[in-house]
């Protein structure tokens, strides 16, 4: 039943109804620390599950830090640093944390030990070099940023397909990048293939739709500004 909670907590995020992931997850993990005590690895399930609908849409990043870091040193200590699901933990870590004052050596050392231990390619490393993208973004280190997210994209398109979440995350990512780094129209045809295919897949009401629509006309009017005072990329 807690794993079944678990899933429908991921579930709902993904469909955009966030009260009710937050709940689900809640519940689970008052459960799992029940049953299974505080620092078991179902509990620190429990603690990365909720962690992202804190972070990203209620506003309560502080706690989904504690949450992450808790299953961070909890998997570490149980399964080992470099572990898949202590790696994973890591990458949304990494996430989290991302800002102007965070070592980018951070994300450069979790890249390197997911290459070594689950090799280039695999979906654990991209997802954590796509959030070493986002951190290198964050930090103002742009340039760096863009080659290593194009090498997301382009993976993440081999590995899930080009309507995948976890690819449009990619795109939307390379397409900010671009954006701020002057390179207008790409960044428009980046943020179209991405509100497009959010419109296709999940429909126009979608949080996650009406979020890339609005980051599109971001771009459009960022490159129609350019156009209008006679610049170019």
């Amino acid at each position: 039943m807690i794993a079944i909670r678990q899933r429908v907590g991921r579930s709902l995020y993904r469909l955009g109804r966030y009260e009710e992931a937050e709940a689900a997850h809640r519940l689970a993990l008052t459960d799992c620390t029940a049953v299974f005590g505080a620092s078991a690895v179902e509990t620190l399930e429990s603690c990365a599950g909720l962690s992202p609908v804190l972070a990203w849409v209620l506003d309560q990043k502080d706690e989904a830090v504690a949450l992450v870091r808790r299953a961070v040193e909890g998997r570490s200590a149980a399964l080992g640093a470099t572990h898949p699901s202590t790696l994973i933990a890591r990458t949304y870590l990494l996430e989290f944390v991302a800002g102007p004052e965070m070592d980018p050596a951070t994300g450069a050392e979790l890249v390197s030990d997911c290459h070594r231990e689950v090799g280039p390619g695999h979906p654990i490393t991209l997802d954590a070099e796509l959030n070493y993208g986002f951190a290198l973004v964050a930090a103002g280190h742009r340039s760096r940023a863009l080659p290593l997210v194009r090498t997301v994209v382009a993976g993440s398109e081999r590995t899930y397909g080009i309507d995948h979440p976890k690819t449009l995350a990619a795109r939307s990512l390379q397409s900010r990048v671009l954006g701020e780094l002057g390179l207008f129209e790409e960044a428009v045809e980046q943020a179209e293939l991405v509100a497009n295919a959010r419109t296709r897949v999940l429909g126009a009401g979608h949080p996650w739709t009406r979020w890339s629509l609005e980051r599109l006309v971001e771009r459009q009017r960022a490159r129609d500004d350019v156009r209008g005072t006679g610049g170019g990329e």
